[in-house]
């Protein structure tokens, strides 16, 4: 189990507040269909981890690992 598993199984985030308490650059991004995409800076800013939380059930789920590039691009978003 790394680090990342340890975090988010101990976790009991209530909103995005709650995830900047640990994770300060932790962005919430709400898209055109409605979910909010929490996005995760990963290695020194290298990649980004993009999640979605279900705040009700203290669930996280991965949703994809991008480059910083593959970010910037923002095809991502029309995925969800």
């Amino acid at each position: 189990m790394g680090i990342w598993d340890v975090v988010v199984a101990e976790a009991e985030w209530r909103n995005i507040l709650d995830v900047r308490l640990e994770y300060p650059p932790a962005d919430g991004i709400r898209l055109e269909s409605g979910m909010v995409i929490t996005v995760f800076n990963v290695r020194g800013n290298e990649y980004r981890l993009l999640t979605h939380i279900d705040y009700a059930n203290q669930l996280v789920h991965a949703l994809d690992l991008l480059t910083h590039a593959e970010y910037d691009k923002a095809q991502w978003k029309g995925r969800y």
